[in-house]
């Protein structure tokens, strides 16, 4: 048995010295693999909320501060127990990883009112608004000297397959096929200027 110098005369090296039972909570169990799932349980609502028509929020005096703080995600504030849910606030949000769901179900849960139906339509609006443009990817853009040739390069078999028209003289190009448009202008006998 390993000793530690001054500690002859204890009893007790910490409080674990002797352990034989500990007690698993239900996330303690299945983080061993004794529960085959684990469900958290139901936090307690504190704080009520009223929602506005006009997008305004009047929090209760004992609005608790981790609900000010996610409503910070999504509105401006104008007094200590009112806000204001902004487009741009909620727009910055949803950028962020946030959801529409997410703050109307916080929302629901704490207003004794049935959101108003201006409210819920605004949250349709900004839901569609924010799936109405996908980032497909980037591209590179090039400019011709001559809109003749922009236009050459769009019908050309090879080089038409990696470009697109982007006005008079210019060809966009998405980055993924930035070397095969090239090999394909060189085939054509041009080559990509760099001044």
């Amino acid at each position: 048995m390993k000793t530690f110098w001054g500690t002859d005369e204890l009893y007790f090296l910490s409080r674990y010295d002797g352990l034989v039972y500990f007690r698993l909570n239900p996330l303690g169990a299945f983080c061993l693999g004794l529960r085959n799932a684990y469900e958290p349980k139901e936090r307690e609502i504190k704080g009520s909320l009223s929602v506005l028509p006009n997008r305004n929020v009047q929090l209760s005096e004992e609005f608790p501060q981790d609900g000010r703080i996610f409503m910070q995600a999504f509105a401006s504030f104008h007094s200590e127990n009112l806000c204001q849910m902004e487009l741009d606030n909620i727009l910055t949000a949803l950028e962020s990883g946030r959801t529409i769901s997410e703050l109307q179900s916080f929302l629901e849960a704490r207003d004794e009112q049935i959101l108003p139906e201006r409210i819920i339509g605004f949250f349709r609006q900004v839901e569609r608004q924010s799936k109405a443009i996908k980032l497909q990817g980037t591209a590179l853009v090039f400019e011709c000297a001559e809109e003749e040739l922009a236009s050459r390069l769009v019908a050309d078999k090879q080089v038409g397959k990696y470009c697109e028209n982007a006005g008079k003289n210019r060809q966009t190009v998405k980055t993924e096929f930035e070397e095969k448009f090239c090999k394909a202008l060189r085939k054509m006998g041009y080559i990509i200027s760099h001044d």
